[in-house]
């Protein structure tokens, strides 16, 4: 290996010293993971204070595969997370970086050099890459960082709030612009750069991607009677500002006020762009407005954005409501929530065509609160695989004679097998739900799957089995989530996956 030509930096010598570790790393691999899989294999780098988050390996799997196949073929780099972290590269690259990052192991830290090579902003990468190979990034932050603490920083420095949690949109001033996801170029967006077209034929296309495109536009929640936007005064919080109109503070709109476009609606912005991490932590607890230069700033970390926080040079704009009504604000969900919390699993065209009949259901059953929605959708996106099934690939065989289910006849358990979006089975279920809603299930089972009546039948079980109430005493500990698992499923089958649904699903909704 040759050292790379022209004037050197001062670098501190653990700087050098990280670049000469991580060339052996990446030469490592190169002659042992990436040996014999030089046309087809990928590394990716993984620093030790970071951990992946819950189902990375479903993301990354079908990041690297839609990136591939789709839309960067050959890519350079695939970005999956920050820092010398969440870096998928090609087998046949491994070798190259290796000698790059000895080759200027003076020039500065490792990740502040690959960055610019494979993106092409370095001399060295444009030429090795070509007009063809280009870099993208996953929208999805797939990486936890451990601790508050980094080694970047000065020792001591709490960094708390400033890295992108599980699931941010993978955008921090810690990165070169040209590395992140461009939220706003490419918001509702799967990879950015976001202008490349498929390179696949429609049909392929649907078949591999596994979430929609769709724009994440303004949307106020539904029922929006009591929700207020109200324009704050220097150092006041949120609390303050709703306490002045004798409302209180509703953090869960405060995400869908969160646009320029809204901002430019109540004050005179001179520029309005992204909150910057180097900037004080109450610059992301909501949309606001500095004093001194009159400019506005929007937040892209929804889970930073509070009631709480005020400074005399700030100015927020705040969403405010009835505290009388708090627990009922969410009773209609919209379509951008209805499909998150279906992990993007969902297309525009099924949730517009799902989501009306859920409401409705819900609002019926008085499944009209923040925990109770975040449970009953919890369950019914793993009983249905994300909306996949409204009938159990289950025979129902293993269900004869099952008194427990009131089966007590020959054929009871094909016969009254898992349907609908809770998967209700049992002959005793289908008597008393069909009862309740006003169908005779126990002649037509088959009613129980059909999309005009599933959703109702689905709330209806639900109510019967008590689970509105064990929603109510849910928070964020599980244990009592796992009693309305029990009701639904006799069992706690599939347990890491509800838990996740349900803690997924409170993030999203902002539950108290």
């Amino acid at each position: 290996m040759k050292d790379a030509p022209g004037k050197y930096r001062t670098m501190r010598a653990r700087d050098v010293q990280q670049n000469v570790d991580a060339s052996a790393l990446f030469e490592e691999v190169h002659n042992s993971w990436c040996k014999d899989r030089m046309d087809n294999g990928y590394m990716m780098l993984m620093e030790d204070d970071f951990e992946m988050c819950p189902f990375a390996l479903h993301h990354l799997n079908r990041a690297i595969h839609a990136a591939e196949n789709l839309y960067f073929p050959n890519f350079s780099a695939l970005r999956v997370s920050f820092g010398f972290n969440g870096m998928v590269v090609h087998c046949k690259d491994v070798g190259e970086i290796s000698n790059f990052l000895f080759r200027n192991r003076f020039q500065g830290p490792p990740d502040a050099m690959t960055s610019p090579w494979w993106t092409k902003y370095d001399e060295e990468g444009a030429k090795y890459f070509g007009p063809d190979r280009n870099n993208c990034a996953y929208r999805h932050n797939l990486l936890d960082h451990i601790g508050d603490f980094s080694s970047v920083w000065e020792r001591g420095s709490d960094q708390r709030g400033r890295f992108p949690r599980c699931y941010d949109d993978l955008y921090f001033n810690g990165m070169s612009h040209n590395d992140w996801f461009d939220y706003r170029l490419c918001r509702g967006k799967e990879f950015s750069p976001c202008d490349n077209k498929p390179t696949m034929t429609n049909s392929m296309l649907t078949m591999m991607r596994a979430s929609p495109e769709f724009d994440r536009e303004f949307q106020m929640p539904t029922n929006t009677k009591t929700i207020k936007v109200v324009k704050g005064k220097p150092d006041q919080d949120c609390n303050d500002v709703c306490k002045g109109v004798k409302m209180s503070c509703a953090r869960f709109a405060l995400t869908h006020i969160n646009r320029c476009r809204v901002l430019r609606k109540h004050f005179d912005c001179r520029d309005c762009i992204s909150h910057q991490f180097t900037q004080p932590t109450h610059y992301r607890r909501s949309p606001m407005q500095t004093q001194d230069d009159e400019t506005c700033y929007e937040s892209h970390i929804p889970d930073q954005m509070v009631c709480e926080g005020k400074d005399a040079n700030v100015v927020r704009l705040c969403t405010c409501h009835d505290a009388d009504q708090e627990d009922n604000i969410n009773v209609n969900l919209s379509l951008n929530d209805f499909i998150a919390m279906f992990h993007n699993k969902v297309s525009k065209v099924v949730g517009l065509d799902y989501l009306p009949l859920l409401n409705k259901a819900m609002i019926k059953h008085e499944i009209n609160n923040c925990r109770r929605q975040a449970a009953f959708i919890a369950q019914i996106g793993h009983e249905t695989g994300d909306l996949g099934a409204f009938e159990s690939i289950a025979s129902g065989h293993e269900l004869e004679m099952d008194i427990a289910y009131g089966n007590d006849e020959k054929g009871d358990g094909v016969k009254y097998k898992g349907r609908g979006p809770l998967q209700m089975k049992g002959k005793r279920n289908y008597k008393r739900v069909g009862e309740l809603v006003g169908l005779d299930l126990l002649s037509k089972p088959e009613l129980a799957a059909d999309k005009k009546y599933t959703f109702d039948i689905a709330a209806q079980l639900w109510s019967y089995l008590g689970c509105n109430q064990l929603a109510d005493q849910t928070g964020t500990d599980v244990a009592a989530f796992d009693k309305i698992t029990k009701k639904i499923n006799h069992g706690e089958h599939g347990k890491p996956d509800r838990d996740f649904r349900f803690l997924h699903n409170r993030r999203i909704m902002d539950c108290e």
